[in-house]
């Protein structure tokens, strides 16, 4: 995205890079050739075969000249179409039949054939001068359809993943593909958002030099070491198709990494706003556990942008020669994946013992509010296992959590108030299962008098037994003396 910053050449690139994403989005498959810089070579093959050359200029007649050699005066794009500003087609049209009128195309002599010498873009000179700065529509427009792309694969992937997981958890088809659609929407979203916002920045000069001098600190730290060094000219080797080294190879990277550097951040601040939210306006999570969901969503995301870097160049070994390019995809997609998850996993093992879950202490906050019911309506085992437990698995959810959580967030007495919060909640379970008891009517009165004589005797009964016994005893041991 640095290429669009340059006053001179920035709205050249982002022509060639909106109408390649024309094409793109239209199912026609694109080779991006002209960021290998050969001389006058294609800016971009479709289909394989329909080599373009892009120029974009004020004027017609300023397209269409660059398109000629300035010393010879002859095109100099041989078999390639020349695509100019959409506003220009039809005066560069023009001009390229007087062009071919005066025998300044080698092979081509008839002034009809300019039809198949020119074609409109897909955007014209001031949407493409737009689209290389920041903060306009024509910018916004064509970040949203770019970013578009990779918000689908996200969407793709999380429907997937949720779906399966739905599933082997037990849910039906109806409620998986609920809640995989709701996932999937919300990571694309997410993907979109952060996507469009990251190319904003890297468009401002702000954005630019700051992630410039951080990358290329971290660049010149990495070169200074051999393993560093080629792992540089193998990242830039790739980027251009050619063996880059030395100052060209640390500019490359540094863009590259500049530009993951934005993203990454973006996608922190992303992924934190809903949780930024709880803590801050709902109240249904604590600042302690922002905190530390947001390290351990720093710590994936950074995870993922460095793995994916390492990924590509491990990539490239594995698949060298003509696989490169593929290697560096296979290898960036495993290395994101795999470091992303990875980094997450440790950072939350590193904080749970420092930070423990809002969720946790809710449970065991519910978990003495249940003992004390237990004991106030005097359940019995049967009544729990069978009765009650099978409704507190309903009744206590993430959702009934958070507003446990949230019953007590403007209380100075929090867990006290969460744990009454609890307790009060749950006591209708327990007074339900209470309600359901059979009657119990006491006996007779006369039934009762009748039982107290009979337990009245055997008592007296037992008592003279024991005194008879004792004196027996007794007199025994004094015959013995």
């Amino acid at each position: 995205m640095s290429r669009y910053t340059n006053p001179n050449t920035g709205h050249g690139s982002a022509a060639e890079d909106a109408n390649a994403l024309h094409d793109l989005l239209r199912g026609r498959p694109v080779e991006l050739t002209g960021r290998s810089n050969v001389k006058d070579g294609p800016d971009r093959i479709v289909h394989g075969k329909v080599m373009i050359q892009t120029k974009y200029y004020q004027t017609a007649r300023e397209s269409v000249n660059a398109a000629f050699d300035g010393k010879t005066g002859l095109y100099r794009y041989k078999n390639q179409v020349l695509e100019v500003p959409k506003d220009q087609y039809f005066e560069a049209l023009e001009l390229m039949r007087q062009k071919i009128k005066e025998g300044r195309v080698p092979g081509v002599v008839n002034p009809e054939e300019a039809e198949k010498l020119v074609k409109a873009g897909s955007v014209t000179y001031r949407q493409a001068r737009n689209i290389a700065k920041a903060g306009n529509i024509d910018s916004l427009w064509f970040d949203v359809k770019t970013q578009s792309v990779t918000a689908a694969y996200a969407f793709g992937i999380t429907f997937a993943v949720q779906y399966a997981t739905s599933r082997w958890n037990g849910l039906d088809h109806k409620d998986a593909l609920t809640l995989s659609l709701t996932a999937a929407a919300g990571t694309g979203t997410i993907a979109l958002g952060a996507g469009v916002l990251t190319q904003q920045l890297l468009r401002t000069a702000m954005g630019q030099s700051f992630t410039s001098s951080v990358a290329r600190q971290v660049v010149d730290g990495l070169y200074a070491t051999e393993v560093g060094k080629e792992t540089v000219h193998r990242l830039a080797s790739v980027m251009f198709g050619k063996n880059v080294t030395g100052e060209a190879a640390k500019n490359a990277v540094t863009k590259l990494l500049g530009t993951n550097l934005v993203i990454s951040a973006v996608s922190i601040a992303a992924v934190s706003l809903p949780d930024l939210y709880r803590a801050l306006v709902s109240k249904t999570i604590s600042w302690q556990q922002f905190g530390k969901n947001f390290g351990v969503n720093a710590a994936g995301v950074g995870g993922g942008t460095v793995g994916a870097l390492i990924g590509g160049v491990v990539g490239t070994l594995v698949v060298p020669g003509a696989g490169t390019a593929a290697g560096v995809k296979i290898g960036a997609a495993a290395g994101g994946m795999g470091g992303g998850v990875l980094t997450a996993w440790g950072a939350k093992k590193l904080l749970d013992p420092v930070v423990k879950d809002d969720a946790e202490k809710m449970v065991a906050l519910a978990q003495e509010a249940v003992s004390e019911l237990a004991f106030d309506y005097m359940v019995t085992e049967e009544e729990f296992t069978e009765k009650i437990a099978p409704r507190l698995a309903e009744t206590i959810t993430s959702k009934w959590l958070k507003a446990m959580y949230q019953a007590g967030s403007r209380s100075k007495e929090q867990d006290q108030t969460r744990y009454e919060f609890a307790y009060r909640e749950l006591e209708p379970l327990f007074a339900e299962v209470i309600s359901q008891r059979s009657p119990v009517h006491l006996p007779a009165e006369r039934l009762v008098r009748r039982e107290m004589r009979k337990i009245s005797w055997r008592l007296l009964i037992e008592y003279l037994r024991a005194k008879l016994a004792f004196w027996f005893r007794r007199k025994w041991e004094l015959v013995q003396e």
